[in-house]
C-alpha cells in the first residue's frame, strides 16, 4: 500500500484550507496510514543515522504508539477538531521536526482533544493538485507592503484590519457602559 497523489492531495487540501470535504469514516483511514507511514520513516532514518530512537512515550515501541494513536482516532464521530494541522504534520513534518519522538508528540497533541468538526458545508470546488502550494508556506503578502506604483511612500490599505478596528472599537464602546447608544434595539425590549 502507498499513497496516491491523489490521497496526498486530500491530505493537501485540508492542511491548506482546513475544509473538511470527506465523512469521518472515509477520512479516518487515510489520516491512520499516512500516519504510520510518516512514523516509520522517521523510525527508519533514526536508526540508520543516530540509533534506536527514543520513544514517544518511555517504554513504549513506535508500534505501539502508532496503536494508540490509532484507537484515540477511532473514538473520533466526526474528524477532530484538529484535523487541519494534523494533516499538516502529515504532509510536511520535516520541515518543523527532526525526531521521532518529538514529531510523535506534536501528533499526540492534536489526537488529544474532544471537540469535532463535521464536514464542511457549501464547499468549493476541489483544487487541482498543480495548484495546491506546500504546507507550511505562506503565500507572498497582499496587504501591508510598499506600493511601488504610488512611488514607494505608501503602504497598502489592509481592509480586514480596517474591518478589525472597526469591530474593536465597537467592542470597547459596548465595554464602556455605552451598549444603549451603540445598540438600541437592546434597549427597546429590556423593559427597563
Amino acid at each position: 500500500r502507498q499513497l496516491t497523489a491523489r490521497l496526498r492531495g486530500v491530505l493537501a487540501e485540508t492542511a491548506l484550507t482546513g475544509v473538511v470535504r470527506y465523512n469521518w469514516t472515509l477520512m479516518r483511514p487515510l489520516v491512520e496510514f499516512a500516519m504510520e507511514q510518516m512514523m516509520r520513516e522517521y523510525e527508519a532514518d533514526t536508526a540508520s543515522t543516530v540509533g534506536p530512537p527514543r520513544p514517544a512515550r518511555p517504554g513504549e515501541s513506535t508500534s505501539q504508539t502508532i496503536l494508540r494513536y490509532k484507537q484515540i482516532l477511532s473514538r473520533f464521530n466526526s474528524a477532530p477538531w484538529t484535523l487541519q494541522r494534523l494533516c499538516e504534520l502529515l504532509q510536511a513534518p520535516r520541515k518543523q521536526y527532526s525526531q521521532l519522538h518529538k514529531v510523535a508528540l506534536a501528533v499526540e497533541k492534536c489526537l488529544l482533544v474532544t471537540s469535532e468538526v463535521g464536514v464542511s458545508h457549501e464547499l468549493p470546488p476541489p483544487p487541482r493538485l498543480s495548484e495546491l502550494r506546500p504546507v507550511n508556506e505562506n503565500p507572498p503578502p497582499v496587504y501591508g507592503t510598499q506600493d511601488a506604483a504610488a512611488g514607494g511612500d505608501r503602504m497598502a490599505v489592509d481592509p480586514v484590519s480596517e474591518d478589525s478596528r472597526a469591530f474593536t472599537s465597537s467592542l470597547l464602546t459596548v465595554h464602556n457602559g455605552n451598549e444603549h447608544a451603540a445598540h438600541p434595539s437592546t434597549s427597546a425590549g429590556s423593559g427597563a
